[in-house]
């Protein structure tokens, strides 16, 4: 499976990714944990829903921003203050290095694969901080943007703008990415300090 793209009018893009190249490597190496497919609809370029599926543990999470969460969802609480030592879901590379110099040598590194894993593990509190250094398609964060959305948090570039889904635009984020739950403009600030 791959990805499609399907635009509608008045400014609706609804994105679907399947397995793609990164979760069929996943599954060779039995890592079916960071295997999902999502879906996305982005309204005026603003990721609006998002659906987040695990086929191997059957579990699926989804939110319509200012609408509706599933259930996993609806007792998401934030931290109340700034971590200390937070702990950050990244890809493999020299990623590692600039997050351990950015928010400390004892901040907890965790390498996964997948941005849909790695969002939910920002949802659900196992992760402070989801760090993404370089380019990665649209469709493979537009879901977990949306439900970041839906529960108070944020995903942004490197520059700390909005990633913007419209459909005249390409189809890759080469800013990278910064995903929280909460104090994300803390965060932003002490990466892009160093």
């Amino acid at each position: 499976m791959g990805f499609m793209t399907r635009y509608y009018p008045d400014g609706i893009t609804i994105v679907n990714r399947g397995q793609a190249s990164s979760a069929g490597q996943a599954v060779l190496q039995q890592l079916y944990e960071y295997v999902t497919t999502m879906v996305c609809v982005a309204v005026n370029g603003v990721p609006t829903i998002g659906v987040i599926h695990s086929p191997y543990s059957g579990k699926t999470t989804w939110a319509w921003v200012n609408r509706a969460l599933s259930e996993d969802l609806m007792y998401i609480k934030k931290d109340e203050n700034v971590t200390k030592n937070p702990t950050i879901t990244i890809h493999s590379g020299d990623v590692k290095e600039k997050a351990a110099k950015a928010f400390g040598e004892s901040s907890n590194i965790l390498i996964a694969a997948g941005s849909g894993y790695k969002v939910l593990q920002v949802v659900s509190n196992n992760a402070t901080i989801y760090l993404h250094t370089t380019r990665i398609k649209k469709w493979d964060i537009c879901a977990g943007n949306a439900i970041l959305n839906a529960v108070g948090g944020r995903m942004s570039t490197l520059e700390n703008a909005s990633i913007d889904y419209s459909r005249d635009l390409t189809a890759v984020n080469d800013k990278g990415l910064l995903a929280t739950l909460g104090h994300h403009d803390f965060y932003f600030n002490k990466y892009t300090s160093v």
